[in-house]
């Protein structure tokens, strides 16, 4: 049966729809029927019908690699935001740079960078992001001038943040390995504090958890070293026995003579 037959014809006061019907039918045949045509005009989108139209596509930064566009605005530059507060180490801070420029080249004409301002949650004051001030100031505009001393605190927390991410560099060692410490002995580490730079460690012969400096000399409890010093320990102390054994020994010879020499 083609749509011609169909009640629907006749309900149907749309021009535009008259006509999307009239070509549907003259490309897939009259015999074609209703429920054909409207799986077939489901899979357009107000997109496909207009793409000339002036309009804003919003997207992530990872989803825009490889696309250009004229105009590029990148919301919320800001510390904790963009780089995240979630970047710990060098490595992660380098990826989110590398992120930071492949938003910058998007824009073909014009790239707009907003910050916000105010207080964070955690009662920390926003401040823009570091990659705004890696900029030469000459390709910036602002529309309003950062004060000066907000700009020195800006850089004090940003100083601050890469002192942690050199510390956090010194991590040698994961959750849930065995460690040797010079003056608390075996434990285990339970957590890397990346905030406060250490470990947090149980250790065996404490009940309570402790926080242990990433720059604090600890050994691993099945590394080598450690085993070649266990072992020198041990040899030390049986040395220690026998040489205790060998002075009592002469010590008891030195009794039974002097008392033999009563009896002379």
């Amino acid at each position: 049966m083609g749509i011609r037959s169909s009640p629907f014809q006749w309900r149907c006061s749309s021009p535009e729809l008259k006509n999307s019907i009239t070509e549907y039918e003259n490309s897939a045949g009259e015999e074609t029927k209703l429920e054909e045509y409207l799986q077939q005009v489901s899979l357009y989108t107000n997109e496909d019908i207009q793409e000339n139209r002036d309009k804003v596509k919003m997207m992530t930064i990872h989803t825009a690699k490889g696309l250009e566009f004229p105009y590029v605005f990148i919301c919320g530059f800001n510390e904790g935001i963009f780089p995240s507060r979630k970047t710990n180490t060098k490595e992660k801070m380098e990826e989110e740079r590398r992120l930071a420029y492949v938003g910058f080249t998007r824009a073909e004409n014009a790239l707009f960078l907003s910050d916000a301002e105010g207080i964070n949650r955690d009662g920390s004051y926003k401040y823009p992001s570091r990659f705004i001030f890696n900029i030469d100031k000459k390709y910036l505009n602002y529309v309003v001038e950062l004060e000066e001393n907000f700009i020195d605190n800006a850089n004090d927390f940003i100083t601050n943040s890469e002192n942690i991410l050199n510390r956090n560099n010194n991590i040698q060692f994961n959750v849930g390995d065995r460690i040797i410490h010079k003056s608390f002995g075996a434990g285990k580490i339970i957590k890397i504090d990346n905030i406060n730079s250490s470990y947090v460690i149980k250790f065996d012969n404490s009940e309570t958890y402790s926080n242990i400096s990433f720059s604090m000399k600890l050994e691993n409890e099945n590394s080598d070293n450690f085993k070649d010093n266990s072992i020198d320990g041990q040899k030390n102390l049986e040395n220690k026995i026998i040489l205790e054994i060998k002075n009592e020994s002469n010590n008891q010879i030195k009794n039974w003579i002097e008392s033999a020499k009563k009896y002379i």
